[in-house]
């Protein structure tokens, strides 16, 4: 009977250390993989990505923390089919970097950032989008409307309606009772009237929209002007 029970032990136990040296080899191959490829090095992304689009044109950029490895930089766009790479020199402070495209097709756009070392170990992808402008935004800007015009003694007020939301502003000159040339700027959107001061009887004046697609877009956008010739 215990010789039974001893052999039944010896059998577990033999059972038991192949089954654990196995697992070990494996595990010893697994870890031997990644130590023949070398040690993984981790490169700092592309932090604080901001867009800034203008007319068939735009400004990506984005800072370099702490990491002095970085040495270089590539961006993909247009599903990665477009590419721009360039060097960068990082300093002990935080950098900025700036990458100018111009000759853009009007649209949105992925921008996908990777940052390099000299042993051309990758950081993890950082991607941003923004818009580019042209014509077809042009062409759907409408004129700043005016609801009303009436005459208070020697001077002109102009009630405007609302404005919409990408415009920036409204430029407006006229010719005063001296002949001098006078210009006027709405700068507020929601400012609902402006007064004309001086504006001879039956005078007139021209204004234009300004457009500003978006924050600190790369470029202003202009409607003609347009001439009213006043009957009061």
């Amino acid at each position: 009977m215990n010789i039974k029970i001893k052999t039944i032990s010896l059998l577990y136990l033999v059972v038991f250390s192949t089954i654990y040296f196995s697992a070990c080899k494996k595990m010893d191959d697994s870890y031997r993989q990644f130590i023949e490829k070398g040690e993984t090095v981790y490169i700092a992304k592309a932090d604080s990505i901001k867009i800034h689009g203008g007319n068939n044109r735009v400004e990506v950029t984005w800072l370099l923390l702490s990491d002095p490895k970085v040495s270089r930089y590539k961006m993909f766009w247009n599903n990665g089919r477009d590419s721009i790479e360039n060097t960068v020199t990082k300093t002990a402070e935080v950098d900025l970097v700036k990458v100018m495209l111009t000759n853009m097709a009007e649209g949105t756009y992925f921008f996908d950032i990777y940052l390099y070392d000299k042993l051309g170990n990758s950081s993890v992808k950082s991607t941003k989008s923004g818009r580019v402008y042209g014509e077809r935004f042009k062409s759907s800007m409408l004129t700043r409307a005016y609801r009303s015009i009436k005459r208070n003694g020697n001077d002109v007020d102009v009630e405007w309606m609302p404005a919409d939301t990408a415009v920036k502003q409204v430029d407006l000159e006229y010719l005063d009772t001296r002949g001098d040339l006078k210009k006027v700027v709405v700068i507020d959107k929601k400012q609902s009237s402006v007064r004309l001061v001086d504006m001879p009887i039956n005078g007139s004046f021209m204004y234009r929209t300004v457009f500003e697609p978006e924050l600190k877009a790369l470029d202003l956008f202009y409607t003609p002007y347009v001439t009213i010739q006043l009957t009061l």
